[in-house]
């Protein structure tokens, strides 16, 4: 049996999804003082607050009755972090730190908590285990691994002098969560215990930035020295590798080609070098040394170089002698690693914050409407399209872009729409089987195209899934209203997108064959 509303908590409701939050405010105070143990009430009043420390002192009263109320944790967490981040801007670092931590272990699911937590805290492990933590719950987040990825630069920047071992953690840490940045590789090159982990970190950077001054250099003069310590251990294949590949990076150096030629165990490989050595200019008595042994067929070419020239017994900086190849690292150019500072977080303004966390008003949602997941399932399975047309009405070319590849891919046609009028009007002429709709849009929102479109007899029983760039639950109690199926928050994955419009066509067949 549900519990009828006061009069006040119901007008109060009203005038808060009517955005008069002052009218709002005064009908919800009078609502908690008739019940003071109501949580509804406490919710929307929070909603109402005139400012965040109101709001803040309402959810911490809904969680004295009910400690776990989701909710008002996750609502509750943000609003600590926005005065966190206000408090620390105002100079109060520990009163920041503390309502940082305090929001980080009320609401420890909530991805933005942790984020509070590491751009207030002024340790730097604390602040990346504060953005692993927002990055595991999270991942799809780009902003968060990024912030993980140059925090665990700059650590790994100041623990290199010191620790290496540490600094090396940091730069693998930092790799495997954006392998596409320049920096890690650079930063792992210089660092790396073995001739083969530079190498390898050189050869990434050199691919990922091959005009970047001095990089091509650098890998080559690193191949010349591992050659040069794989010749004198006696692994001649594998030097004549490294004598290979630095050919490709500078085809000019006659001594390159020599390493080649007398590492070679094929040849036609150490004629074809030699030539090459002769075409770059090269003088060196060897030249014609290796051309003569070829030239009889030998093809034991090690012992020739018993008496190197001069160019072969110069070590490369970090290679001093044979065995350190397993030890020492390559010396890289002295081009700074910038790395980004810890990242600040602007406390938002009041009222949209506390207006996000609007409760699902019992009155207005019934107990049986699914709930909203924000991002959806991301493990449901993906609709086949089976001929269905789906329509996507958002302003952004790029959101509309990526939705249409993705539902194309699975099968379905599509429809798009930059704004609520040119949806309306193409509804006109065309029926879709389910309608993705963006909340944010010019001329029209999308709460008023939605009204619209369910005030249509022609329309009114195509679904409609609300689009909206933050997962907030004042939207999704709005979109409701407006009769929205569900709710997808951007960014939003391909499984996601595709598990929330096949559970649509899902619950459409089971109502026309139930």
């Amino acid at each position: 049996m549900v519990t009828p509303l006061s009069r006040n908590l119901r007008d109060g409701m009203a005038a808060a999804l009517a955005r008069d939050f002052e009218a709002a405010y005064l009908l919800l105070q009078q609502a908690t003082t008739e019940s003071p143990t109501d949580i509804g009430a406490w919710l929307w009043r929070a909603v109402a607050s005139p400012s965040p420390a109101d709001a803040v002192s309402c959810l911490r009263r809904v969680l004295v009755f009910e400690p776990s109320h989701v909710q008002a944790q996750h609502a509750l967490a943000r609003l600590l972090v926005a005065q966190a981040s206000a408090a620390a801007g105002s100079g109060q670092q520990a009163q920041a730190v503390m309502l940082a931590r305090e929001a980080a272990g009320l609401a420890p699911d909530c991805d933005a908590a942790w984020v509070g937590v590491a751009s207030i805290s002024s340790d730097p492990d604390e602040r990346i285990d504060a953005l692993r933590r927002a990055n595991g719950l999270s991942p799809h987040v780009t902003k968060t691994r990024m912030l993980l990825r140059d925090a665990l630069l700059l650590s790994g920047v100041t623990a290199a002098a010191a620790d290496p071992d540490r600094a090396r953690e940091r730069f693998r840490e930092a790799a495997a969560i954006d392998p596409t940045d320049p920096r890690v590789w650079q930063a792992l090159a210089r660092v790396a215990r073995s001739a083969g982990e530079s190498l390898d970190a050189l050869r990434e950077l050199a691919r990922l930035a091959p005009d970047r001054p001095g990089v091509r250099a650098v890998l080559k003069k690193a191949l010349v020295a591992d050659a040069e310590s794989l010749t004198a251990s006696g692994a001649l294949a594998d030097a004549a590798a490294r004598w290979r590949e630095a050919s490709v990076l500078d085809g000019s150096d006659a001594a390159t080609w020599l390493g080649l030629a007398g590492t070679t165990t094929d040849g036609d490989e150490a004629r074809r070098a030699l030539d090459e050595a002769r075409r770059a200019g090269g003088t060196d008595p060897r030249i014609a040394v290796l051309s003569a042994q070829w030239a009889a067929g030998s093809v034991e070419p090690a012992p020739r170089f018993e008496q190197p020239a001069a160019r072969f017994e110069q070590p490369v900086a970090g290679f001093e002698e044979p065995a350190a190849r397993a030890t020492a690292p390559i010396e890289l150019a002295r081009t700074p690693i910038e790395v980004q500072p810890p990242v600040e977080v602007q406390p938002p303004a009041p009222r949209p914050i506390v207006a996000e966390f609007a409760p699902r008003p019992p009155a207005i949602v019934p107990a049986a409407a699914p709930a909203f997941d924000g991002n959806g399932s991301a493990d449901a399975p993906a609709a086949a399209g089976s001929g269905r047309t789906v329509m996507i009405v958002d302003d952004s070319p790029t959101v509309r872009k990526i939705l249409s590849m993705t539902l194309e891919r699975a099968g379905y046609g599509v429809l798009s729409a930059a704004d609520g009028e040119a949806a309306l009007l193409t509804l006109d002429d065309t029926l879709p089987d389910l309608i993705l709709l963006d909340i944010s849009m010019p001329k029209l929102d999308g709460y008023e195209v939605c009204k619209r479109i369910k005030a249509n007899a022609r329309t009114a029983h195509v679904p409609v899934v609300m689009l909206s760039g933050k997962d907030a639950f004042f939207d999704k109690v709005k979109g409701r209203m407006a009769g929205a199926s569900e709710y997808l928050t951007k960014p939003f994955a391909t499984p996601a997108v595709l598990a929330v419009i096949g559970r649509q066509f899902e619950e459409a067949t089971g109502a026309a064959h139930g």
